[in-house]
């Protein structure tokens, strides 16, 4: 069987993480179909908390296929997002057009949290206009 699936398959409920502590998590799981692992929950969560490493800095890694872009980036930006948050995730341009439309759906449904893509590069012009 495949490692992945057989992974899946082996997923408890709610490995890791407290529904209560983290209702973005299980909306997330009702809203497209699938069990965040122990392993994301356990990597969503580090970055969420305030707690810093070596110097003020942290580390994580997670292998290729291991649910950064399509689980753990969307339940990390709805948990952040509560009440007057507002939080920025800032991705490659090439991942830009997929990214955008993944995280609206995902994060729009249950979630109800808005996505404003804004596209920045550095080579754009920011002229300041003051006074009248």
């Amino acid at each position: 069987m495949n490692f992945l699936v057989e992974e899946e398959l082996m997923t408890p409920n709610c490995a890791g993480w407290s529904p209560l502590e983290y209702p973005e998590f299980l909306a997330f799981e009702l809203d497209s179909d699938m069990a965040i692992r122990e392993t994301q929950a356990e990597v969503a969560k580090a970055i969420l908390s305030s707690e810093e490493g070596v110097n003020g800095n942290r580390l994580l890694q997670l292998i290729m296929g291991g649910g950064k872009t399509a689980v753990i980036a969307p339940i990390v930006l709805c948990a952040a997002a509560r009440g007057d948050n507002l939080v920025r995730a800032t991705v490659l341009s090439s991942l830009y057009a997929t990214n955008t439309g993944d995280w609206q759906w995902k994060i729009g449904g249950l979630l109800n949290r808005k996505v404003y893509p804004m596209i920045c590069t550095r080579d754009m012009q920011f002229w300041l206009q003051c006074g009248r």
